[in-house]
């Protein structure tokens, strides 16, 4: 490699300066010759390198490299330049300082002092979220550069590695107050009907504060929450997190944004250590390394105090740890922007105090935390408290202090009173007060900078990762459940019990005479709507068991498609499985089938099949009823009205081709071609055939008219399959599409 000037790289206290004869990898590895080890941050990042000059080069990382705002593959380094990893707004920065041999005269020019302010936006890299990165340490958090020109310079103040300020035009590094944070801008929130949930609320929160949102029942606070969290669009107003509109472009700023619902969203079903390794491998990305992962789970962990609980099933923890363990999940991605919803509700004050204090810290550590809370008892800890009335309005912004001064009482509840009996006066006082003015004049002050587009979205790993991790966690919580796991266990040996309550002695095999003539029919009735049962009751109760679980980890970006994959192969093994138990056991108790089949694999085997893929379908029609339902209060009702039409209406027990009407419907029932499967398999015509002529000619009356969709040939059971395959896409994509816009 050519000879060269040096360059000097700068990432917080860490000082290198490269040579010409080097390539530099900037990475999350332990092999980077610069490791960051952060989650935005890919194993092999990017290279510095030198090749008729210094360039630094993107090397295929998930989250990309930015160049002032621009998101870059190549860039090559003639001045002084700032390089951001992962974040256009928030990502590790890299100062960057070619040699003066390598700078052209337009490169080292003064700049204006406009110039200097807008590259001067930030100097250093993003204050570091969790104490475990305490050591990464760096000279500025976010330095505003909003008044340059003319300014005295600051006390202390080192000069800024690579930029040259214009004359008149002071140098800011070294601590400064943490910038950007959460801005609301008119929010308003309207439901059908005109009613106004939430109504122009303006107020700023800052990164390393904790704001607390309060007021009586019905001031809109949860809906606040969705709101500002992105879950919900405003029907007006705007939010935004560090520059990043927060639904317009919610792709970029989910992975900012941690929420902490009313109810839990961890599965009670788990112990809280793999509760957490699960959730870190569906949202810390497949490039993560497992230590990696562990790291992050033990952090979390460490800083709720929950290290003693690892091994302590979630339904088992009290109401305080439950709410932390909560609180642990989002913070494995290390969100800059927390929002609590009713925290310390039903807790005692001695937990509300402390769970208050934990959130403190949190906040402390360069978060933006937002509290929604109807306890007043530890507002203290508080930097501002936003307090709503009823119909959503703001009625106060700013300290407990001030507030107990702007109100006249030191009382919450004389204020709660006041809020409830005047909602509207208290709004109006308040956008007429000093208070209220002066912050409309701060705001005023304070531009929005968006983001520009070209910033990539992060994601929380692939696809493929999200479904091996839920097909793991999906068999985790089924043994977890001892009692379910002891249904499932038996259910298909109880299905293979079924053909005793059958009188008769021929099994599956050809009947001899008009006695128990219909034997065949009904001993195939039994195990095809057992096998729907099966596949109804297995996966019925697990989508509206698990909603809010999945809502929050699909804003966190959970695939629907993996999600549902992940529990349709579960399910669907486990039917495959339940198949061969129900026709093993059922053969011993009667006579199986004999013969070739349609298909030439053996009349018993393709039973097996018909079965298996009649559970399969049960289990769809489960997972489109879980979809469905508002409840898990609705499910028996509708598993028995289901389960009933799939009884009358799948030709075994009632004969359906004399009636014209009963029959065109059944065709829309998946057991009326799972029955047709199994029939067509075993060769039902012949079985109802009575070897006896005698005995036939006796019975020619009292025999209903075979089913034509028996027919014992290929193409009838190909038709079949080819139905069920159909109808079992169509619920899929229904379930798909109700599972994702609910």
């Amino acid at each position: 490699m050519a000879a060269g000037p040096k360059l000097e790289l700068i990432y917080g206290n860490d000082v290198r300066s490269l040579s010409p004869a080097q390539f530099f990898i900037v990475g999350r590895s332990n092999g980077a010759d610069l490791r960051i080890d952060l989650p935005i941050v890919s194993r092999r990042h990017l290279v510095i390198g030198y090749k008729n000059g210094w360039y630094v080069e993107d090397l295929g990382s998930h989250n990309g490299v930015f160049v002032r705002g621009e998101k870059v593959e190549r860039v090559a380094l003639t001045e002084a330049t700032e390089v951001r990893l992962g974040n256009a707004k928030n990502g590790p920065v890299l100062q960057l300082q070619p040699d003066a041999a390598s700078v052209s005269a337009a490169a080292t020019r003064s700049l204006t002092p406009q110039e200097f302010s807008q590259m001067l936006r930030t100097v250093a890299a993003p204050p570091l979220l969790t104490g475990a990165l305490e050591a990464l340490t760096v000279r500025a958090h976010h330095a505003p550069a909003a008044s340059y020109a003319g300014a005295p310079p600051q006390p202390g103040a080192a000069p800024v590695a690579g930029l040259a300020a214009p004359a008149g035009a002071a140098r800011m590094a070294g601590p400064a107050t943490l910038t950007g944070g959460l801005e609301v801008r008119g929010l308003e929130f309207t439901v059908e009907g005109g009613k106004k949930l939430l109504r122009d609320i303006t107020f700023d929160a800052g990164r390393g504060t904790l704001t607390a949102i309060v007021g009586p029942s019905g001031a809109g606070k949860s809906t606040f929450a969705r709101a500002v969290s992105g879950l919900t669009k405003p029907s007006g107003g705007q939010v935004s997190f560090d520059g990043v509109d927060v639904h317009a472009q919610y792709d970029r700023a989910k992975s900012m944004i941690g929420m902490v619902p009313q109810e839990d969203v961890i599965h009670g079903q788990l112990k809280l250590l793999p509760a957490l390794r699960y959730a870190a491998k569906l949202r810390l990305g497949s490039d993560v390394t497992p230590a990696e992962r562990e790291a992050h789970v033990q952090r979390a962990l460490a800083q709720l105090d929950l290290e003693a609980h690892i091994h302590t099933r979630i339904s088992k923890l009290s109401g305080g740890q439950r709410k932390r363990a909560s609180v642990a999940l989002e913070l494995l991605t290390e969100p800059a922007f927390l929002i609590l919803d009713e925290p310390t509700s039903g807790l005692d004050p001695a937990l509300d105090r402390q769970l208050m204090s934990e959130f403190r810290a949190l906040a402390n550590g360069g978060r933006t935390v937002l509290t929604i809370t109807h306890s007043v008892a530890c507002l203290d800890v508080c930097d501002q408290v936003l307090v709503l009335v009823p119909g959503g309005a703001p009625a106060f912004i700013g300290s407990e202090q001030s507030a107990f001064a702007y109100f006249n009482t030191i009382d919450w509840s004389n204020i709660f009173d006041l809020l409830k009996n005047d909602p509207q006066g208290c709004a109006d006082r308040w956008l007429a007060s000093v208070e209220a003015r002066a912050l409309a004049v701060e705001h005023s002050l304070k531009p929005a900078q968006p983001v520009p587009d070209t910033e990539a979205p992060q994601r929380a790993t692939s696809r493929p990762m999200q479904f091996f991790t839920l097909v793991q966690r999906q068999l985790s919580l089924m043994l977890a459940d001892r009692g379910y796991t002891a249904f499932l266990i038996a259910l298909p040996f109880v299905i293979g019990l079924l053909p005793l309550v059958v009188p008769g002695e021929t099994g599956l095999t050809r009947v001899q005479g008009a006695k128990n003539a219909q034997e065949p029919q009904m001993i195939l009735t039994l195990l095809t709507i057992g096998a729907v049962f099966m596949g109804i009751s297995m996966s019925i109760r697990d989508l509206v068991g698990e909603r809010s679980i999945y809502e929050r980890e699909r804003a966190v970006g959970l695939s629907t498609s993996a999600y549902l994959a992940a529990k349709i192969f579960v399910y669907v093994l486990l039917g495959i499985a339940g198949s061969i138990i129900i026709v093993t056991i059922s053969s011993l108790l009667k006579d199986p089938p004999t013969g070739d089949g349609v298909l030439g694999l053996g009349a018993r085997t393709e039973l097996t099949i018909g079965i298996a893929v009649t559970i399969s379908v049960g289990v769809l029609i489960g997972l489109l009823l879980s979809a469905l339902v508002s409840s898990q209060n609705q499910v028996m009702p509708v598993l028995i009205v289901v389960l009933m039409v799939q009884m009358v209406l799948n030709g075994g027990l009632i004969p359906l081709i004399d009636s014209g009407l009963l029959n065109s419907i059944s065709m829309t029932v998946p057991a009326r071609w799972s029955m047709s499967m199994g029939a067509v398999s075993i060769d039902m015509h012949h079985l109802l055939s009575i070897a006896d002529e005698v005995e036939r000619a006796a019975a020619a009356n009292s025999m209903p008219e075979l089913d034509p969709m028996w027919n014992p040939n290929a193409l009838r059971w190909w038709l079949a399959a080819g139905v069920l395959s159909a109808m079992s896409a169509l619920m899929v994509a229904v379930t798909w599409w109700r599972t994702r816009t609910r």
